[in-house]
């Protein structure tokens, strides 16, 4: 909170009080015209700048927030492009001004457009003539195609289906062949272009040769030597063995199970140990190393396949190993072989006690692929021709076009070339002012977007001081958004005329001592934490008394704040040189002594400096029966020109008397009422208890001129209904009364 101000530099001051202070939450400061208020109130509004001259009771300074002429001259601002707008809110009014500037006709942008346009203008003309050179140059070497030799012709594959390559072409070439290191005739180009122009003979594969394999690569290989017999160790082992005849038993082992008891190789019958006897000769390792030669058969006559798979597809081949008639006999050869090793395994898998050999592939396999790899040296020495004439054909396609261009087309190109060279420094220059121009006017766009984006709506504003002028029965005139301007304000009359005159000074007073009030319970949020000063310096110039009531009782709202501590208000500092309104806003519902607050007053020096005194209590003092005076007033007059007022008074004195009261059973009194009456008292009983804590909260009614004689009587009867009768006509001078009557209130005033 701000504890004192130094007055050093403030003229009026020189001679007198040099020093503001010690100062409280609630501040009064009165003093005449040309005292020096508005002095004091710029000196606070500049203190980010000046800490010394301030003190602060934590040794912290605050924010501080002033309202003064300055403000109502920044904040609200006639438009003057359009009749009738106006724009609320400085940070608006200064973005405004600088849009203005920047976009206003013969302006920064309009300068820069401009700019722009006459650049993309010259740029245009100058491509222009660039370009109908270039359709001339295309226009007269499209047909001299036909003139140059067709084994040459190859040279335009990819420009002949598009003039516009085409003639990029031709003019790349141009420019390019005056560098060229060697020039060649079309003779010598021809006897190239035999050799690298031809495409009949592609680019071949290679073929892939035979993969060899060895059969003792392959599980149970080893049993082809192998004599599989049953077990030694059976009783029938000895003369299976002598006779050799393992095979034969094995398979006629088979019919014991369905020979009916006999055997299946003598018929006769069957001894019983002859099953088990069997089993006992084909015992585990006799069938295991059967599986494993199973298991071989099946592997290697795959294999086997395979590679005479591979072998045949060799005799499909189109190229030229398939016109070898060696391959078909080394084909052959190798089929023969693997037919007469699938053989030999097959005979070892049905007896399996036989012991054979397998002839050996590989001798026919190399046959194949030496096949293969004499085919494949034909195949590379092919490709690498055919690569040879790919990596020359660039080469000779540039000669020929550097042919084309200083031999067949050279009178059109040379011509071409003239006037390129002419206009391309021209066009050069051009698209860099034109680049320049673009960045200049983007750069302005982006400042005005920035603006615009900065520029505050006017509608949140226009819904909340609306509502705030209705909530105080202020209804002459209301704000609404201009249809011309996105941020701007008109006034609606209460008619509901658009006003379209400059507004009024006292209009210019309301409206941005309402801004002020609205911004002050809206703060950004980068001080939405701090606590804050607020200087008022009158703020009802050229007001008439119902604004001026709206207005105290606004501050009167600010005050409470600040002395509750209930917000980020911390301090008030009120200046003003209006008696009335120092009364409406220094005015205390209770009277006793309270030391946050102050006052001073400001007493002008005729041949010295000002006198700046302080006061414990108001020193400036409205009366109870000034009160009552207003109230008698509006009775006795023909037409009461302030409805507002008149509830105000009416409510002040309600406060005043029914104070030691407390509770005298409003809601039944309320009850007593009916219709518009029971509004009327409604109202008067919401403002005596809520007082201006509610100023800009819902009321319950909203008196007009018409209703003045309805208050008068709702007010009367209130006395009437609280047995206070007595004290209304001896306030009103309506009868002679010598001592209180029982159940009133002594009011001391």
């Amino acid at each position: 909170m701000l504890k004192k101000l130094n007055l050093d530099g403030i003229p009026c001051f020189k001679d007198g009080a040099t020093e503001l202070g010690p100062l409280t939450e609630a501040t009064f400061i009165f003093g005449p015209n040309g005292s020096g208020k508005t002095s004091i109130s710029r000196k606070l509004s500049n203190l980010t700048n000046l800490e010394a001259a301030a003190e602060w009771s934590d040794g912290m300074p605050m924010s501080v927030c002033v309202y003064n002429r300055d403000f109502a001259d920044r904040v609200v601002e006639q438009y003057s492009q359009l009749a009738g707008v106006f724009l609320i809110g400085q940070e608006n009014v200064t973005i405004r001004r600088q849009l203005e500037a920047l976009i206003e006709p013969d302006g920064e942008k309009d300068k820069a457009t401009q700019w722009r346009d006459r650049a993309q203008s010259n740029l245009t003309k100058h491509e222009g003539e660039l370009s109908d050179a270039q359709s001339a140059l295309t226009a007269a070497t499209w047909a001299k195609r036909g003139s140059v030799p067709e084994v040459l012709r190859p040279m335009f594959d990819g420009y002949n289906g598009s003039r516009e390559k085409f003639a990029e072409k031709l003019i790349n070439a141009a420019e390019g062949s005056s560098h060229a290191e060697e020039q060649f005739t079309a003779e010598e180009l021809v006897g190239r272009a035999k050799l690298v122009f031809d495409t009949s003979t592609p680019e071949e594969l290679m073929i892939p040769e035979l993969t060899k394999f060895d059969v003792n690569d392959f599980e149970g290989s080893d049993l082809l030597e192998v004599s599989i017999v049953g077990s030694k160790t059976s009783t029938m082992a000895a003369l299976v063995e002598k006779l050799g005849s393992s095979d034969w038993v094995l398979h006629g082992r088979a019919y014991l199970n369905s020979s009916d008891g006999r055997c299946p190789f003598c018929q006769q019958e069957a001894p019983a140990s002859l099953s088990s006897d069997l089993e006992h000769l084909f015992d585990m390792t006799y069938q295991s190393q059967r599986e494993r030669l199973a298991r071989f058969s099946s592997t290697y006559s795959a294999e086997c396949l395979s590679l005479l798979a591979a072998a045949r597809e060799l005799e499909s081949n189109p190229g030229s190993l398939r016109e070898d008639k060696t391959l078909s006999a080394a084909v052959a050869d190798l089929d023969r072989l693997i037919q007469l090793n699938q053989t030999v395994v097959q005979k070892k898998v049905e007896t399996p006690s036989s012991t054979v050999e397998l002839e050996d592939l590989s001798a026919a396999i190399d046959a194949i692929n030496m096949l293969v790899r004499s085919t494949n040296r034909k195949i590379d020495e092919n490709n690498r021709q055919v690569r040879q004439r790919t990596k020359e054909r660039p080469g000779l396609v540039s000669d020929c076009w550097s042919y084309f261009v200083t031999e067949v087309a050279r009178d059109e190109v040379t011509k071409f070339l003239a006037e390129k060279a002419r206009l391309t420094p021209a066009i050069d220059g051009i698209r860099r002012s034109l680049c320049d121009a673009k960045q200049k006017l983007s750069d302005i766009e982006d400042v005005e977007r920035e603006l615009n984006s900065q520029l505050v709506s006017s509608e949140p504003t226009i819904e909340r001081m609306n509502s705030m002028l209705r909530s105080t029965g202020f209804t002459s005139f209301r704000l609404a958004q201009s249809v011309d301007l996105p941020d701007g304000y008109t006034i609606v009359r209460d008619n509901g005329a658009i006003e379209a005159r400059s507004l009024s000074e006292g209009e210019r007073t309301f409206l941005s001592f309402l801004y002020f009030y609205y911004r002050l319970h809206d703060r950004g949020p980068q001080d939405s934490n701090q606590e804050f000063v607020v200087v008022i310096d009158d703020p009802i110039t050229s007001m008439d008394s119902d604004v001026m009531v709206v207005v105290s009782a606004l501050i009167r709202s600010l005050i409470d704040q600040a002395l509750e501590q209930s917000g980020r208000i911390s301090q008030v500092i009120v200046l003003t040189h209006n008696v009335h309104f120092h009364r409406e806003v220094t005015y205390q519902f209770n009277r006793n002594h309270d030391r946050r607050r102050s006052y001073f007053v400001i007493r002008k020096g005729v041949d010295r400096g000002h006198e700046l005194r302080r006061f414990e209590v108001n020193p400036i003092r409205s009366t109870y029966g000034r009160l009552w005076d207003e109230v008698k007033a509006a009775r006795t007059a023909t037409s009461y020109e302030s409805p507002i007022g008149l509830e105000n008074t009416m409510r002040r004195i309600l406060e005043t008397y029914f104070s030691v009261l407390g509770n005298v059973g409003q809601e039944r009194v309320i009850e007593r009422f009916r219709g518009q009456d029971q509004l009327v008292c409604r109202s008067l009983y919401m403002w005596a208890n809520g007082g201006s804590h509610s100023i800009f909260d819902d009321t319950d009614y909203s008196p007009s001129e018409q209703s003045v004689d309805t208050y008068l009587r709702v007010f009367r009867q209130i006395f009437v209904e609280t047995g206070q009768l007595p004290h209304y006509e001896m306030m009103m001078s309506e009868g002679t009364l010598t001592e209180p009557p029982v159940g009133s209130v002594a009011v001391e005033i």
